[in-house]
């Protein structure tokens, strides 16, 4: 259902067609909607990806945001099959 709202997203969908094709730096996103984002490219594409982030903390923030939206979905696809 969320992964739903989110791929059919017209800004997922500009941010998607980005990724993969070179560096890009995307600011201005809370963490969580980073998570998301991240999260959804990876289950669509399934490539391992590199994130940098300016330290530690955020590393493991953005870890633990990741793991829970990717929880949450395999939950959701779980309920529905």
């Amino acid at each position: 259902m969320i992964a739903n709202y989110i791929s059919e997203d017209n800004r997922f969908q500009e941010l998607d067609e980005v990724f993969g094709q070179e560096n890009i730096l995307v600011t201005g996103l809370s963490p969580s909607a980073k998570a998301t984002i991240i999260a959804e490219k990876y289950l669509k594409d399934h490539k391992q990806m590199l994130l940098v982030t300016n330290n530690l903390y955020q590393a493991d923030k953005i870890e633990t945001d990741i793991l829970q939206y990717v929880a949450l979905i395999m939950r959701q696809n779980f309920h529905t099959s």
